[in-house]
Parts: C-alpha cells; structure tokens; sequence
C-alpha cells in the first residue's frame, strides 16, 4: 500500500523486473500508465498519469519516476484508492502491479497558512 497525504507532492519510483529471470528490463514500452480510481468498476479515473506526462524514464538505472502532484489529490476525500500500472509494448498490454493509496488527512490547508 502505497501512502499519500492529500494536497502533497509524491514520487513513486518503480522498476520492472522479469519475473522469470529476475533481470531488470531495459527496454522503455511504446506506452505506460498509472490510472487511479475509487473502484475497478468504475469508468472514469480520478486521475492518471502516463509516459513522458507524469511518469519519467531514467536510462542510467531504468527506474521509471511516477510525479504526484498537489492538483491530483487535493479535492479528493481521504480514504483508500485503487490503482494500477499498465505498459503496452508493440501492441501487447499488460497490468505489471496494481495496489492501494491510502489517502490520509492533512493539517496544514492552504487557507490555514500564516504569513510570517
């Protein structure tokens, strides 16, 4: 589970690794996703984000940078998320992890700030 206070910035850095050899695979797919939702039954997304629009490839490690931002969980109620991340490579698509965000309070508002 995967745990994000509202209205904050978060990186979620991840690797994919052949779960047959253990290695870690190199090749940037033609498209990636992170989609979020209250419920897999749902239609729409609350948001998503995807390759090179939110989800950063490095080359140096072959890690991919997953950017949450403010704007993508402000207005949300706290509570448990669905999410998952699925990558399309020369047209096969596949669901590589999916999981929960646990969204939590914040104090701070940003009607709440003082200016000092």
């Amino acid at each position: 589970m995967i745990e994000i206070t509202r209205g904050d910035n978060k990186k979620i850095i991840v690797k994919r690794i052949n779960k047959y050899d253990g290695q870690v695979i190199k090749q940037k797919p033609d498209k990636m996703y992170f989609t979020v939702k209250y419920d897999y039954n749902i239609k729409d997304a609350l948001f998503q984000k995807q390759l090179d629009d939110g989800i950063t490839f490095n080359d140096s490690d072959y890690t991919y940078t997953i950017d949450i931002l403010p704007k993508d969980t402000s207005k949300l109620p706290y509570g448990k998320l669905l999410f998952d991340i699925e990558i399309i490579t020369n047209d096969i698509v596949s669901t590589v992890y999916k999981g929960e965000i646990n969204l939590t309070g914040e104090v701070t508002h940003e009607y709440n700030k003082i200016e000092v």
